[in-house]
C-alpha cells in the first residue's frame, strides 16, 4: 500500500475528506496530521528608516534548517564550472 500526504486549507474541508476517505474504506492515519504554522506576512518596508534597514540586512537569513551549510553550498554550486582551479 502507497501512503500518500494531503494539504488541506481548512478544518471544514478536512472533516469533509475524512468522511468521503472513510466512506471509501481508505486507512486514515489521524495522529500523522500537523498543522503547517501561518504565514507570516512580510513587513512594508517602504516606511522602515534606512538604519531600519541596514539592521535587517546585518541580520541575515535564518540559516537553521541548513545542517552543513558548506556542503549545501556546494550542492548547489556542483552544476557551475569555475574558470580557475581545475
Amino acid at each position: 500500500m502507497q501512503p500518500y500526504t494531503l494539504t488541506v486549507p481548512n478544518e471544514d474541508e478536512y472533516r469533509r475528506l475524512l468522511a468521503l476517505a472513510r466512506e471509501a474504506g481508505l486507512h486514515v492515519l489521524e495522529q500523522q496530521l500537523s498543522v503547517p504554522p501561518p504565514v507570516r506576512p512580510l513587513p512594508d518596508v517602504s516606511r522602515l528608516s534606512r538604519d531600519e534597514l541596514w539592521a535587517i540586512l546585518e541580520k541575515g537569513a535564518d540559516t537553521s534548517a541548513i545542517p552543513d551549510p558548506l556542503a549545501w553550498q556546494r550542492e548547489q554550486r556542483s552544476g557551475r564550472n569555475l574558470p580557475f582551479g581545475q
